[in-house]
């Protein structure tokens, strides 16, 4: 199972977007980011999901064991943390369906 920050590196990487950049949105210095991707000091969660609106990616393709984050049980979340990832699942399901209908409608 990978660890949420090998996820940020490869979605960084892939967008082209540079530590530096990131960091920069962070308002943390190129070095301190790079230990976090490289796992040097621990990820916060906040941090986890400052990277993701930052990268525009849903929290939930960091840390969802199923698509090789870690499992958000692994944390020591709020309830309104979990809620909020709840949430976003359902989202994000909606989404999917909302893509299969109008693929759907679309072949009639």
């Amino acid at each position: 199972m990978n660890h949420p920050c090998d996820q940020i590196r490869k979605i960084r990487t892939q967008m082209g977007i540079s530590q530096e950049y990131i960091a920069n949105k962070l308002e943390i210095s190129q070095t301190a980011y790079s230990k976090i991707e490289n796992q040097q000091t621990k990820i916060k969660f906040d941090t986890i999901f400052n990277i993701s609106q930052i990268l525009n990616v849903p929290l939930i393709e960091l840390i969802d064991s199923n698509n090789g984050g870690i499992n958000i049980s692994e944390f020591k979340l709020c309830e309104s943390e979990k809620i909020i990832i709840e949430l976003e699942k359902i989202i994000n399901y909606q989404l999917l369906l909302i893509d299969y209908i109008i693929k759907k409608d679309s072949r009639l």
